[in-house]
């Protein structure tokens, strides 16, 4: 084989490396396509001629790197499962941290989604106490722990914000609001099939229905009957009911099927959004792609991977737990794109702000 083949198969195997296993979670790792690129490293480098120093060295310095990297894998993924529970929470801490800037950081505090910051402190809760007192975790525990606290002092202050609007503004937000509990049944529920559905989330948006309607009640009491807030109220009510229904529906479904057909589905869901992000997003100019569309992406594939963790604690299954690594994996990337993207929007908007005010000329 030529010195060039030689050159383009290793540089093919490190490739390969580059996107499994360089900054990915070592707890999901595959040892078994780590151990092949091993192998192969191993031929490239006994056909290297012994003239072809550079290239010697080269392929010699990345078979050890995946030599090393294999060892630190097989550590965390031998270490018993309290430990890699305790390694897995800093993965999902790290992606919930992503969703909180996206959903949080930044953004009017009157709109935001109280159930879903409820749900983060609850994950993070049970994510730093996997942690706490694990070797090794000791950084990663300083931030979780800071992370909690952000998002606690949040939930405190979006009420408190909200308090201060008088009624007939509270009442406008109470709308919007609730249009946005519509919004995420409709995404998440609407026209999907039962059985891979996950009935925590709809639990969720059904507390926050219940949550709203509480407090439209309130709004109504200290004098806001206009039509539409007395229409407002009883579609609530109406939603509420047919959520509750829903719920049990969902869990008769998921009980009435197989693991593998949840899991199938719960796969179909994946393959979909990849193929979205493919189309949309992937190789296009970071400034011409549409932030909201990606978010949702991420938005959904966040519920997927959620649905699919919740199925491997429920019903342990060997493809779940497969096409959940994928999952995850995608998920980091699409959530580094959009702060790439918003990161680039924010910038344009700023420059076009700055292009647009007015030059003071001194007199």
């Amino acid at each position: 084989m030529s010195l060039e083949a030689l050159t383009a198969q290793a540089d093919a195997i490190h490739t390969r490396y580059r996107n499994n296993f360089a900054g990915r979670s070592r707890v999901s790792r595959d040892l078994v396509l780590l151990d092949s690129l091993i192998a192969e490293a191993g031929a490239v480098l006994a056909a290297i001629p012994a003239d072809a120093d550079v290239l010697r060295q080269t392929v010699g310095e990345w078979k050890a790197l995946y030599a090393t990297e294999r060892d630190l894998i097989a550590k965390v993924q031998n270490s018993g499962p309290d430990i890699l529970n305790a390694w897995t929470a800093t993965e999902w801490e790290f992606l919930t941290f992503y969703r909180y800037n996206r959903d949080f950081a930044g953004q009017n505090r009157l709109t935001r989604d109280l159930g879903l910051l409820a749900q983060t402190i609850s994950e993070q809760e049970g994510w730093v106490n996997a942690a706490r007192g694990r070797a090794g975790l000791e950084e990663s525990l300083v931030r979780m722990e800071e992370h909690l606290a952000t998002y606690k002092k949040e939930l405190a202050e979006i009420p408190a914000a909200r308090a201060t609007l008088p009624p007939a503004e509270r009442a406008k937000l109470q709308a919007s609001l609730v249009n946005h509990q519509f919004a995420l049944f409709r995404v998440h529920f609407a026209d999907k099939p039962r059985h891979s559905r996950r009935p925590a989330l709809l639990g969720r948006i059904l507390g926050q229905l219940q949550a709203l309607h509480a407090e439209m009640t309130v709004v109504r009491d200290q004098g806001v009957k206009t039509e539409s807030h007395l229409q407002n109220l009883q579609k609530v009510a109406d939603r509420i009911r047919h959520h509750s229904d829903e719920r049990a529906n969902i869990e008769r479904a998921r009980m009435a099927r197989t693991t593998r057909e949840v899991v199938g589905a719960l796969g179909e869901d994946a393959n979909l959004l990849f193929a979205v992000f493919r189309k949309d997003f992937a190789g296009q100019a970071r400034n011409t792609r549409d932030i909201a569309k990606l978010a949702e992406l991420c938005e959904r594939m966040q519920e997927v991977a959620r649905a699919m963790a919740d199925l491997q604690r429920e019903r342990p299954d060997e493809m779940n737990r497969k096409n959940l690594a994928v999952v995850l994996d995608q998920l980091r990337s699409w959530e580094r794109e959009f702060e790439a993207v918003r990161n680039i929007k924010r910038a344009e908007a700023a420059a076009a702000a700055a292009a647009a005010a007015p030059v003071v000329t001194p007199t």
